[in-house]
């Protein structure tokens, strides 16, 4: 269980940074990661509050960052300074960290909790420290041993609407026809179906007891439904959102079950919690 108290879910939307790359270069092909602007950074901080017989994550915040690249990486590296959170993010380690280190590189930004915190092998910088660094699709892939798989496909697989409206490929031309604010509403949407997909993952895992999850998604939706008010792409959100299959998880086999599968020479074995063979 990880010993931080507060958990930052973020992700980055990009472009190319043509300074940087060759007039040949396709505009279409993926370009090098130290050549890929920042357009928006959004965040969602979660805290860990005690209960008599259970922990929950509860959401305290989600919004964008804005300004000038440099500034919005001025803020986002300087919340991470200061609070030292387990960052979530969705592929993650192999692009939006990377991003973060080579373009405040670029601008001459310090990122000293990025190298300096922690050991070698429980920090930032540590693939398999995820109470540090939690890529959900590095994790859930086994870092590696099963294929990549994309943020659309996990979301449906637990309720969750998908992609809807833009996509990363529409970011480069809507950034060229200065649609900004909607760069920043879709890079949100991805924040929190990257938030509901932490709450499933930490079930998962049992770092989340049933109970907890439970608390943890009634008040993340509860959180979303406030926000909804003044933020349209989150009411689309939740207006698509499968209520019962995201929430609908159990605490044991026999919430499940409570049943016998019998074999066909009717020799019948027994497990542990009632479960017949």
């Amino acid at each position: 269980m990880t010993g931080h108290k507060t958990t930052a879910v973020f992700d980055l939307e990009t472009v190319q940074d043509r300074e940087l790359l060759d007039v040949e270069f396709p505009k279409e092909k993926f370009a090098p990661h130290m050549a890929h602007e920042i357009v928006a950074i959004s965040l969602a901080t979660f805290k860990r509050d005690p209960f008599p017989d259970d922990e929950i994550l509860e959401i305290r915040s989600l919004g964008s960052a804005k300004g000038s690249e440099r500034e919005m990486l001025s803020a986002f590296v300087g919340y991470i300074q200061k609070e030292k959170p387990r960052i979530v993010g969705f592929n993650s380690r192999s692009f939006d960290v990377e991003v973060l280190k080579y373009r405040c590189f670029r601008h001459g930004i310090q990122f000293p909790a990025f190298y300096q915190c922690g050991t070698k092998w429980d920090s930032y910088r540590s693939r398999y420290s995820p109470d540090w660094n939690f890529d959900l699709m590095d994790f859930l892939s086994n870092y590696g041993a099963s294929p990549k798989f994309s943020l659309d496909i996990a979301s449906r697989a637990i309720g969750l609407p998908g992609k809807f409206g833009i996509s990363g490929v529409d970011v480069g031309q809507y950034y060229q026809d200065g649609r900004q604010e909607e760069i920043r509403q879709y890079c949100e949407t991805d924040v929190i179906a990257t938030s509901a997909m932490m709450l499933r993952v930490m079930h998962l895992t049992g770092e989340l007891s049933t109970k907890g999850f439970r608390k943890s998604a009634n008040a993340f939706l509860d959180f979303l439904s406030k926000s909804s008010e003044e933020k349209p792409h989150v009411q689309e959100f939740l207006k698509l959102l499968d209520f019962e299959r995201f929430t609908g998880v159990i605490s044991s086999l026999e919430e499940n079950v409570g049943m016998s599968v019998i074999s066909s020479n009717t020799n019948v074995t027994k497990f542990p919690g009632g479960m017949q063979q």
